[in-house]
């Protein structure tokens, strides 16, 4: 995962019947209005439905958007869009007026048909790097830390929970006031997820009560996410050096 990078937002839909009825009136608006679909009943399994409404012209059919129903959320669409994009990676803010575009067309559709008022979940904006806050010094001396990081990682004995465990003394230098946003948040989310439980005795850390106790999955997904960590302060101190002397 890139976290210099803004990640697209996740799109979702809110409904008050289940999917496949939602998407049974998606098909009948779509016949209506000449728009294709591809209707990919239970195409990951049971609870799993997925259309795929085409509301452009031409034998693509772009924009597409993409509905998809999951088990465990009974209630919610995940939703997705293709186009023709002028950037790539995509960039946020074209992804998100395509999205709001192709969506409207479609949720306008459904109320003056169905008489349903359906609103496009849409998440906050995540923070994103500005690169006049980067105090170089730091992204110095955490770029240093994370080498010893690494080494722990690769080198310690044991599962991911062991692993993670050895690699605190390296880790705990680093604060995440060290770091600019969106890395700040990263970092601590990690220390949230690392020092949950409270130490059992006098001989044991909050860390150590933690991680020996969760998943191994668990570890390994945190160990993910500080390597993330460490290869944007990476590329940032890289980034630092080729600066002029005179630069802070």
């Amino acid at each position: 995962m890139d976290l210099l990078e803004t990640p697209l937002p996740e799109l979702r839909l809110k409904l008050d019947s289940d999917p496949h009825s939602f998407f049974d009136d998606c098909e009948e608006i779509a016949k209506e209005n000449g728009w294709p679909i591809d209707r990919r009943r239970e195409y990951a399994g049971p609870g799993y439905d997925q259309l795929n409404l085409h509301l452009g012209s031409g034998t693509e059919g772009y924009p597409m958007i993409r509905m998809v129903s999951v088990r465990r959320e009974p209630r919610r669409l995940r939703l997705d869009i293709v186009d023709h994009w002028g950037s790539w990676p995509v960039d946020y803010d074209e992804y998100l007026v395509a999205a709001r575009t192709a969506y409207g067309s479609l949720l306008r559709a459904i109320k003056r048909t169905k008489g349903k008022v359906y609103r496009l979940g849409i998440p906050r904006r995540p923070a994103s790097l500005d690169y006049g806050q980067v105090d170089c010094n730091r992204i110095a001396y955490a770029a240093e830390k994370f080498v010893g990081l690494y080494r722990w990682f690769a080198l310690a004995p044991g599962d991911a929970r062991d692993r993670l465990i050895n690699a605190y003394s390296s880790l705990c230098v680093i604060r995440p006031d060290d770091l600019p946003e969106p890395l700040r948040g990263h970092l601590a989310w990690v220390y949230r997820e690392i020092t949950k439980r409270p130490a059992r005795h006098q001989w044991e850390g909050s860390v150590e009560a933690t991680v020996s106790t969760m998943k191994n999955s668990t570890a390994s997904r945190i160990i993910e996410r500080l390597l993330d960590i460490g290869d944007a302060v990476e590329r940032l101190d890289e980034q630092c050096k080729r600066l002029p002397r005179d630069v802070p």
